[in-house]
This record gives C-alpha cells, structure tokens and sequence, in this order.
C-alpha cells in the first residue's frame, strides 16, 4: 500500500480531498495532512511518503518550493500539484520539478483517480526495478562471503552492477532487526536504501532477512563512529521492536575478509548472553566469554553428540553432569559468568548436531533460563531440563518422519563416505528424485547437499582430532572425494581451513 500525504491551506479542501475517493480501493493510504509547505515538510521528516498531492499558493511556503525541496530528499515521490490558478509559469515550474498532473480546482473526481492510477503504475515500475537490481546485486554479494564465487567473478559482477571493487581496510557487520507486527512487507527494502543512503556502506539483505553492512575502503575507527551514529537513529525508529549489530573487526585482504564475516556469524549468538540493552556486540564485549572457549578444548563434546544423536538419554545427562564438575574445578575466576558461558556454548554444540530436529526458538528459551541461575546446581537443572526436551523433541520429529526419509537418513549415517546423492538414492529406493528432494527438505528442515555437507564436516572434526590420519586421508574417509573440494567445504562452514583447525586443537 503506498503512503500519501496531503497540503492545503483550506482545512475544508483537505477534508474533502480525504473524503472524494476511496484511497484503499486503490492501494493508498492517507498517512497525514498539513495546511502549509512548512508544516508539511517537518512532518515528512518523520514519515515515509510514496505520493505528496499539494496546493501551489500557500503561506510559510509554497507547494512548488516544497516539492524542490523534498526531491532533493527523496528522488523517488511522486508529486500532483492541485491549486486553483492556470497560471503558465506555474505549469512550467511543475513540469520542470516532474509533476505527475496539475489538476485545477474544483477537483475532477475523474482526473483525480485516471492521475493517482499513473502515478501507482510509475510506483510500481520503480519498485519492481529497484527490488530486482538489488536481489542481483545482493545475491552475487552473499554467495561471495560465503565462497560460492571466485573473487575475480566477483569483480566482474560489480563491474556488471555499476558497482567499483572493494577496497581494503573492509569492515563487516550483521544487523538483525524485528518490526512490529503492523509493518509492511516492504519495510525491510526500505530500511535498507536508508541504510546505505546515510552510513556509507553497502547493505545486503540475506536469505535470512538479515543485513549485511559492508564498509569499503573506511578505517574500523570511522566505521565505528557510524555504527554509534546507526543505533542512534534505530532506538529512535518507532516500528522496530528490536535490534542487534554484530560488528567485525578491519580486514585487509580476501581471507581476512572470509574469517571476519564467519567471526561476526558467531558474535550474533552473544546477544543471548549479554546485558539486555545491548545493541552493539564486539570482540571487545565478548572477551569474558571468549575464555569459556579456552577452558573447553579438553571437553570431547562428541561424546554428548553421540548420547543425543543415539537417544542415550542417562549417557547425556551423565555426561553434562561430569562436564560442569570438571569445569568448575578448573576456573578459578568469574564462575557465574563463565559457567553460564558455558552452558549456552553446550546448547549450541547440541543445536548444530541435531540441526533440524528441534524448534530453534527452543535455545532463546533456554539461555532466558540459564541467565536467570544463580547456582551451578540450578545451571546443571536447566541443563538436564534441556537434555530432557531435546530426546522428547527429537522422539516427536521421528514418529512425524515417513518411512521414506527414515530409510534415507539411516543409510545416509552408514554410507556417509561413498558418493550420495538425490539421483542415486532416488534410484535405490524408487522414487522420483525432485519428489524425494521436496519431501527431505520438507521433513528434515534443510535441502539434502545441506544435511550431507553439515554431517561430513562433523565427522571430519571428529576425525581430524586423531593424529594418526593426514587432512587428505580424512577428506576421502567422510566422502570427499577430491581433497580441494573438501578445503573448500570445510572452510566455508568452519572459517578455517581443515589444518588450521586441527591446530587449534591441539
């Protein structure tokens, strides 16, 4: 539905326009009124307006001036100038400012509605060409983060987009935003126009309907004074409910650029943990729980994944239990906050196992939990409470699952190292293989390629931590066949290469 806002200095000539037609009929809304151009403009400061209709003569300022003023604003809004003088130079003004009509007063019901319905048209014209220009330029922009895409096919497509290469110092930032339940569909497109019309940045909006903030050749302390300047304006947006931004640190060439967007991933899950208000989450804020990882590398949390993914549900319990007597034994700082630090890292540990079998909203629900323990013995509760819904999630997804996909699934887990895929499997159980690609990614919640790629780089975790095994053994016993392909997979899901990986554990 497009917003128009209406100015007369006449109260009776608004009304009357307000009431001439029927605005929804049409796709309008009547968002506001104002009875002069100076009054109008500071109530378009604050509202998102598609179509202005307005005097010419007024006092303060007059319609003509007020248009000028607002396209160099907003380039987009279209204008129907509607006054009761048939003056020339007034015409010739309007039709310099790309007027859509001059209607003369008394309005014409007819002219009224033939002019909106070619304004809506123009609308819809520069909102369908908008909307595709950016899907383009935003789908080429996320498949490079995450390393669909060679760098130099990135060029090119910039280049192809009118846009110039980046350059280095490139800082990356996630924003994650909640409307309130009244807004429009469109509000994320315009959200980000706003986005990257005021904070020198390239803004993506991604498959998860997140944005990505890419600043490009812009030092991280100047980025950091627009990310100051970004949660101003959005405390102050009265539709957003809620906002985090997850921001990463100043990279200066192609592989710092893959690890910082793979670190600032990782930073999203923080707004669990830290204070409520928090809206900015950096490295910085994080350092506390950043230790958790380091008192964590002896833990073999494949142990637990195994109790779950086996349905060993005293095995599990035991298990979680053990862990936080051997945690608490070894820290000697902050407890509290480190254990539940902690607990969260071991909900996501069991989360990313499980992948699909459990609602996800399950782990805002549960870090609420831990962060209102007060004891290790209430965290170790909440823990088992979890552990609990987790089988009984798990049992529930199972029963609902056709024969079909169980069978997949059971002779995925014991052929994960040959080759797998939708025709063959289609082939040994006999079906149709778009049938069984709709039907798997309906039941188990992620498109097969997903759920093989997700399986082979845990099992290549496992294996990678035995000594015994070189990278490109590891790569052929999971089902990779060609070792680079590998390199490439496990990268794109870890942000470290197999042997960087393997490093870090030791």
């Amino acid at each position: 539905m497009y917003r128009v806002f209406l100015v007369d200095d006449e109260p009776f000539i608004v009304e009357g326009m307000k009431s001439i037609i029927h605005w929804e009929d049409y796709g309008l809304q009547v968002i506001g009124v104002a009875y002069d151009g100076k009054q109008a403009l500071q109530a378009l400061e604050n509202l998102e307006c598609d179509l202005l209709i307005t005097d010419i003569m007024m006092p303060n300022m007059n319609g003509l001036d007020l248009i000028k003023v607002i396209k160099q604003r907003n380039q987009d809004m279209k204008f129907i100038v509607a006054t009761g003088y048939q003056e020339f130079q007034y015409v010739k003004k309007g039709i310099s400012l790309g007027i859509e009509n001059y209607l003369l007063k008394p309005i014409d019901e007819g002219e009224l509605i033939s002019t909106l319905r070619n304004a809506i048209e123009k609308l819809d014209k520069a909102k369908h060409d908008d909307e595709d220009s950016y899907i383009l330029r935003d789908n080429s922009i996320w498949r490079w983060l995450n390393q669909d895409i060679s760098n130099q096919e990135f060029i090119d497509r910039l280049e192809l987009y009118g846009m110039a290469p980046f350059i280095n110092p490139l800082v990356v930032a996630i924003l994650q935003v909640e409307f309130d339940q009244t807004t429009q569909k469109g509000s994320f497109s315009e959200l980000r126009r706003w986005i990257e019309s005021c904070f020198s940045c390239i803004c993506v909006l991604s498959p998860e309907q997140e944005f990505i903030l890419i600043w490009s050749g812009i030092e991280v302390s100047h980025v950091q004074q627009h990310v100051k300047h970004l949660q101003a304006e959005l405390r102050k947006h009265k539709k957003l409910v809620q906002f985090f931004i997850a921001l990463g640190s100043e990279a200066n060439s192609i592989e710092e650029i893959f690890s910082s967007f793979y670190r600032v991933k990782e930073l999203r899950t923080y707004r669990f943990v830290l204070p409520e208000n928090t809206h900015v989450i950096t490295e910085t804020l994080t350092q506390n729980y950043l230790q958790t990882s380091n008192l964590m590398i002896d833990y073999n949390f494949q142990d637990l994944v195994n109790h779950v993914l086996n349905g060993d549900l005293d095995g599990a319990m035991q298990w979680v239990d053990q862990a936080f007597q051997r945690f608490v034994e070894v820290i000697s700082v902050d407890i509290p906050k480190l254990s539940k630090g902690f607990a969260v890292k071991l909900l996501s540990i069991v989360l990313n196992a499980i992948e699909s079998q459990i609602d996800l909203n399950v782990f805002s629900e549960m870090v609420t939990r831990i962060m209102h323990t007060n004891t290790i013995e209430e965290l170790k509760q909440v823990m088992n409470q979890f552990i609990i819904e987790t089988f009984d999630n798990i049992e529930r997804h199972n029963q609902q699952m056709s024969p079909i996909i169980k069978s997949v699934l059971q002779y995925v887990h014991e052929h994960l190292h040959k080759e797998l895929s939708l025709k063959t499997l289609s082939q040994r159980f006999h079906v149709n293989t778009n049938y069984l690609g709709q039907l798997f990614q309906k039941e188990v919640g992620t498109v097969f390629s997903d759920h093989i790629n997700h399986l082979r780089i845990e099992k290549a975790k496992k294996l990678l931590k035995l000594p015994q095994y070189k990278v490109g053994e590891i790569g052929k016993m999971v089902g990779y066949s060609d070792p680079t392909y590998f390199y490439k997979q496990f990268k794109k899901s870890i942000g470290l290469t197999p042997t960087e990986w393997r490093s870090k554990q030791v």
